[in-house]
């Protein structure tokens, strides 16, 4: 199992590393939303796993 340290967290958000992925929780969703879209059209690749509240 992969170890989870919290890098930062707050009111409005969370972000843990787990292994070698950083996974940002939000308080809001339409916060999530903006990041996964400006993800979308990144002109770099991003691994991009979007679930509600969280992009991974």
């Amino acid at each position: 199992m992969a170890e989870i340290e919290v890098v930062v967290a707050h009111h409005e958000r969370a972000t843990l590393r787990v292994g070698d992925v950083f996974l940002k929780i939000n308080a809001d969703r339409t916060r999530t939303d903006v990041e996964v879209e400006a993800m979308a059209v990144a002109p770099i690749h991003a691994r991009n796993r979007h679930r509600p509240g969280a992009v991974v």
